[in-house]
């Protein structure tokens, strides 16, 4: 293995004394070593325990932080990442003392080949410093005797962040289903669920999908132990499904008017929330009026204001633009418009005021009815929808593993289609929740 190290004409003695030891290091232990550009002089180094491991151990990833420079700091968190192929796993770390250290339980439904290994940590200029290496991981004999058949979810389905999906798995011996099984699904960020044996070989679990869960296409791995006469037989598969950013809820909330008069104060607060209603804290949150981007003040529980008296330069309409973002990459928009008036001398007949004012209210309250009707309507359809559709999940998986009456790609085919109308459906009730 190459170990490329750069320099900075600035490193002095000690720094090369350090340089000297961490290659000696190389002769005894697996690692590799990443240098960033000259200015950042930080070395980091990446160890391995071993180079060849076998599914059901264990890799103990570890290594140290060394900097040249006083100049340049680190932050605190490192990130490890294993990746083969489209499936990947990672997790954060806190350094101590430069150093990390991180033990990772291969899982029997992980695949098998040569896994890279990756350490990247971030310095206060905003690089990446990373250092990577591969490893090797096989099948152990004599192990793996269990076959997992998934049911949910179908291979590349779409879910949402915010949302559940089932995971449902059938393990087989010899065609007969597995009892009394420790069987565990891992997620890509390390996060372990054990399953609930439903009947003999069903095993399921209903599970929710963190806001900050990573997007994009993410493999899921689900194992099964089982200990016979102090010997462990074991089974896994793992499986793709797509992830998609949440759609957050913008609220405004300002006055029940789209007409302001020119100079005098123009301020508006939303509401940022999840799609389960929970509030949206540390978000960043943006207005466009004309050439001008304001960015809100946050008041706290998913409150956000601004005043954008100043922005506003001569009468007439706005389009206002809102935009919102947390953390971890779920977003909102919205659009309003706005009128610019000249201040009014004349007053208006109180009378006509308060019999405005009484047509709204009955107005607001005939569509509050009719809506709730609605509401209540809709969702018996998309209960007897979702009962329905299960129905069918369970006929095919009938029609095709015990009747056999149905081919393998019609199988996927169907399943695939029912898991994406499930998700639709989820996030129709979302939208119903909204509307309540």
């Amino acid at each position: 293995m190459k170990i490329k190290i750069g320099f900075n004409k600035k490193v002095k003695i000690f720094g090369l004394l350090i340089i000297i030891i961490c290659l000696i290091q190389t002769q005894i232990k697996s690692n590799c070593i990443a240098q960033t550009s000259n200015f950042s002089d930080i070395i980091l180094i990446l160890y391995t325990d071993n180079e060849n491991y076998e599914k059901g151990q264990c890799i103990k990833i570890f290594g140290n932080i060394t900097k040249i420079s006083n100049e340049v700091n680190i932050l605190n968190e490192m990130k490890i990442t294993l990746r083969q192929g489209d499936w990947a796993r990672y997790i954060k770390t806190n350094l101590q003392n430069n150093s990390y250290e991180y033990i990772y339980n291969i899982s029997f439904g992980d695949p098998e080949g040569i896994w890279n290994v990756t350490a990247e940590v971030e310095n206060n200029q905003g690089q990446n410093i990373s250092c990577s290496k591969n490893v090797n991981v096989s099948i152990p004999s004599d192990i793996i005797r269990y076959k997992v058949v998934w049911f949910s979810p179908s291979n590349e389905a779409i879910y949402y962040r915010g949302s559940t999906f089932d995971i449902s798995v059938f393990i087989t011996e010899n065609e007969i289903g597995v009892s009394n099984a420790s069987t565990y699904c891992v997620m890509p960020s390390m996060e372990k669920v054990k399953l609930n044996e439903i009947k003999p070989g069903y095993y399921m679990l209903s599970y929710f999908i963190p806001w900050d869960s990573e997007i994009g296409l993410c493999c899921i791995s689900v194992e099964c132990t089982k200990e016979i006469e102090s010997f462990i037989i074991a089974g896994g598969s793992n499986i793709l499904i797509q992830i998609q950013p949440a759609a957050l809820k913008l609220k405004i909330i300002n006055d029940s008017t789209d007409e302001y008069v020119f100079g005098e104060p123009i301020q508006f607060r939303i509401h940022l929330m999840y799609p389960d209603k929970s509030n949206v804290e540390n978000a960043t949150v943006k207005l466009k009026i004309g050439n001008e981007n304001l960015t809100f003040n946050s008041e706290g529980k998913g409150l956000y204001f601004i005043d954008c008296t100043e922005a506003i330069k001569n009468i007439g309409t706005y389009i206002i633009e809102f935009s919102a973002s947390d953390p971890y990459g779920n977003s909102a928009s919205a659009t309003q418009i706005i009128y610019i008036v000249n201040k009014q001398t004349s007053e208006f007949p109180f009378y006509q005021i308060l019999t405005f004012l009484l047509v709204i209210i009955i107005c607001v309250l005939i569509v509050i009815f009719i809506k709730k009707r609605f509401i209540i309507l809709r969702s018996k359809d998309i209960e007897n929808e979702i009962n329905e559709i299960k129905r069918l999940q369970n006929e095919t998986a009938t029609n095709y593993y015990v009747k056999g009456s149905i081919s393998r790609e019609t199988y996927d085919m169907l399943q695939r289609e029912y898991a994406q109308r499930l998700s639709e459906l989820g996030e129709n009730s979302f939208e119903k929740g909204k509307r309540k």
